[in-house]
């Protein structure tokens, strides 16, 4: 893809660049950034036009922070909710058939927040609603439909701002003339998923537009080397993009990536050494971000909000050196949960099961024993029977057992407190926790040996829990970023991060191939598909791609200028996949698990586009990769025209009530 920047000073390298060179451009420059531009514009308005008001994912309350912005000339609160404009609102909502299957709100509903119209988006940073809002400060009178298509065409024009910043990105990699200058951001312009998201009121566009910025500058200063001018773009870029969008930050995380690199490549240092400069790279930021003071396998679930680590070392401790530790302490809730294997907790289903552990507290208080805790198959919820204890400071064994549902789908071993207005501050232990098949005695206590729990008489279970003595420790994030994103339940996902063995076959076998399917062939809110065979589609030719780029890779005749460049490039993308897939992780606790939407992976929509058309382009002998790139512009062409075939015909028959 980039044979043709290999250094000058290699004996191979004058030769490619005369043959490349030497083929004269189909256009101009100006030409061709007049084309880019004007595709996607076009493409951009046929999207803007054909999906119905509202009809994106959560834009309605997307275009009630810009609509407040717009108002009060200052970021909105939530105390600045308007009970009239969303009156309003799902007024115009039920005007376009946006409840077509869902029921119907109560436009005269007398709460706080009044009628529902989705999620309240105004926690988000502010920067792009700022921008939206601008134009909407000059027409704040008109009609609310009005407006949002004023709101829809600012983000049109971050749409062609971000196609012609990845025409800048591809020309810092290629040559004047090669083919991909105009082939990347043509397939980026024709994208319909993409398309169709970067027209609508919605962050997401703000934050593809500051990463796709961020990495144009990053790959300009490794290719041109380390300049004020740039190096100063990037800094203010990367500190732009927090205010964005929260993914957008992430720029952050590959910016110490970005001078390294830079760096090494100015410097001419051997490329072998790079790799204890990742090293150090990756390791700053986990040191900065995480502390190992939680009891490995034990996830913190929804609502706890606890401060300090779950792991303690205590003399009291009756199996081991450490406990698990959770606070009793007014108006919160503490509740770590240690799941079951998948395959144990189907195994499980109807049978009886006994959990049990040494509970104690710092002071005698009444509170809970252990806790059987199930999420029903295909459910989100959460169901468990509380077990009142009269707690001492000396570790008491408790036990009891329980019968598991039918229907059982995920299920945890639970550690919870729940108290009340009135209660004290007072810190709970637990050691020696399990859960085992079928009844035992809960009078007469076990001993925990390793992994399993040893009978009076000498017979043994496995423990189906993992570090039931809290022995292991494991990773939190540290206050400063935990308490600012509580709300999200961040030490859950944490800690499936790390949890290989639980996590990896949900994210690879199941939410990985859904985000990937969903970045290709959803609309709407995710409701309008286009045919499973437009997947299959995808999967062929980005297998075709990959192939080509790793055979670039490797017959390739000498060390190529672009190689960094290209390894950020596809650390960016790896670093978004992984962020998309970790949406669902706080989710795995349920009986159906919550997939992420595939724009969680636009932010980085142009890296694809260049290692996509890149390998595609690779893949052809040199004689033929224009010709074979025309018609790949001719397959996006017909993927677009029947991805707003497919739009039209579904909000048509809403419309028409078939």
């Amino acid at each position: 893809m980039s044979d043709i920047v290999l250094e000058p000073r290699h004996p191979v390298a004058a030769n490619v660049d005369r043959m490349e060179s030497a083929s004269r451009p189909l256009l101009s420059r100006w030409a061709l950034i007049f084309l880019v531009a004007a595709v996607a514009l076009i493409n951009g308005v046929f999207y803007l036009r054909i999906v119905p008001p509202w009809q994106h994912y959560d834009e309605p309350t997307h275009f009630e922070y810009v609509w407040l912005y717009a108002q009060l000339e200052r970021r909105p609160e939530q105390v600045d909710v308007d009970l009239a404009m969303r009156r309003e609102l799902a007024a115009t909502m039920v005007t376009e058939n946006f409840y077509n299957d869902v029921p119907y709100p109560d436009l005269l509903e007398d709460s706080d927040m009044g009628p529902g119209i989705g999620l309240l988006e105004l926690a988000h940073p502010p920067l792009y609603y700022f921008l939206v809002s601008l134009p909407l400060r000059l027409v704040k009178a008109i009609d609310l439909t009005s407006q949002l298509y004023i709101a829809r065409s600012v983000s049109l024009v971050l749409f062609v701002l971000i196609v012609l910043a990845s025409a800048g990105l591809i020309a810092e990699l290629t040559t004047r003339g090669h083919p991909l200058r105009w082939a990347v951001p043509l397939v980026v312009a024709l994208f319909p998923p993409f398309a169709n998201q970067m027209t609508a009121v919605n962050n997401d566009v703000g934050a593809t537009l500051i990463v796709t910025l961020f990495l144009w500058a990053s790959v300009r200063l490794i290719m041109r080397g380390l300049t004020v001018p740039t190096l100063l773009a990037l800094f203010t870029i990367a500190l732009l993009a927090p205010f964005v969008k929260t993914v957008a930050a992430l720029t952050l995380l590959l910016l110490p990536l970005v001078i390294i690199v830079a760096l090494w490549k100015a410097m001419d240092w051997s490329w072998r050494w790079l790799w204890p400069g990742f090293a150090v790279a990756i390791l700053l930021p986990t040191l900065l971000i995480f502390q190992w003071d939680d009891a490995g396998y034990w996830y913190r679930s929804w609502g706890t909000s606890q401060s300090g680590g779950g792991r303690v070392a205590t003399a009291d401790a009756p199996w081991g050196d450490y406990a698990l530790r959770a606070t009793w302490q007014p108006k919160t809730r503490q509740q770590f949960l240690n799941p079951i294997a998948p395959d144990r907790a189907e195994a499980l289903r109807g049978q009886t099961v006994t959990i049990g552990g040494w509970f104690w507290a710092a002071q005698p208080i009444e509170a809970l024993s252990a806790m059987l805790i199930v999420s029903p198959q295909g459910t989100t919820a959460m169901q468990g029977e509380p077990a009142p204890a009269a707690l001492t400071t000396t570790p008491t064994y408790l036990a009891r057992t329980v019968q598991l549902a039918d229907e059982a789908g995920r299920v945890h071993y639970g550690f919870v407190t729940r108290a009340r207005d009135e209660s004290p501050i007072v810190d709970l232990y637990l050691d020696g926790a399990f859960l085992v098949e079928g009844a035992i005695p809960t009078d007469q206590p076990p001993r925990i040996e390793g992994a399993d729990v040893v009978m009076a008489d000498g017979s043994r279970l496995p423990n189906l829990l993992r570090n039931g003595s809290a022995e292991q420790r494991g990773p939190r994030l540290r206050p400063w970023l935990a308490e600012p994103l509580a709300r999200y339940s961040p030490n859950f996902g944490v800690m499936s991060l790390f949890d290989l063995q639980r996590t990896v076959p949900i994210m690879a076998g199941y939410v990985l191939p859904s985000v990937l399917a969903d970045f290709v062939q959803a609309f709407g809110w995710g409701h309008v598909r286009l045919p499973a065979w437009i997947v299959i589609a995808s999967r062929l030719l980005m297998a075709l791609s990959l192939f080509g780029l790793s055979r670039w890779l490797f017959a390739r005749r000498g060390p190529s200028r672009s190689e960094p460049a290209l390894f950020l490039l596809a650390m960016a993308v790896t670093l978004v996949l992984l962020s998309a897939a970790a949406w669902s992780l706080p989710y795995t606790q349920f009986g159906r698990v919550l997939l992420p939407s595939g724009r969680y992976l636009f932010p980085v929509v142009v890296p694809f586009a260049i290692l996509f058309t890149g390998g595609y382009w690779a893949l052809f002998p040199r004689r033929w990769r224009s010709a074979a790139l025309l018609l790949l512009l001719l397959l996006f062409i017909g993927y677009s025209a029947f991805s707003l075939q497919t739009i039209q015909s579904y909000y048509a028959a809403v419309a028409s009530g078939s």
